[in-house]
């Protein structure tokens, strides 16, 4: 268990000084583009910033990263998972339902704004229709999905 937590620390203070490179590249060049980093750069700058520990982090970039998207240089779908994740941390409902929470043994999607205009929102952005989303939760985790939500 010790090596465990000391493996833990060395990979938040990574994260941290990975989050601290984002924020300097970001404030210099604005959004890693493909022209400035190549794709698997950009890939990395949104993985680091969607796991980073900082939600004041993802709330301030998130106008930066839907800039991106304009761009061509993020998928949509990914600043839409971003975006459900600044909503739920800051204690609104999510658009996108790409954010579920374990509950009793099971997997339930926090709260979602507008229900009914979920799929559409969804195909908007390029991610799947919820029952294939639902689908790929279940397989990934091995666990039931609530879904559709109850009312």
């Amino acid at each position: 268990a010790a090596n465990d937590t000391v493996f833990l620390k060395q990979m938040l203070e990574g994260d941290s000084a990975r989050t601290r490179r984002l924020i300097e590249i970001v404030r210099e060049h604005g959004w890693p583009t493909h022209a400035l980093v190549g794709k698997d750069g950009a890939e990395a700058a949104w993985l680091l910033l969607q796991h980073s520990p900082s939600d004041s982090l993802k709330q301030a970039l998130l106008p930066e990263l839907w800039r991106a998207v304009d761009r061509g240089d993020v998928q949509a779908s990914e600043a839409a998972m971003l975006t459900d994740r600044v909503r739920v941390t800051s204690g609104r409902p999510q658009l996108y339902g790409s954010s579920f929470e374990l509950v009793n043994g099971r997997l339930r999607a926090h709260p979602i704004e507008d229900l009914a205009g979920l799929e559409e929102r969804r195909r908007q952005v390029g991610l799947p229709p919820m029952a294939e989303y639902v689908k790929v939760l279940r397989d990934a985790y091995r666990l039931p999905v609530d879904w559709p939500p109850a009312p």
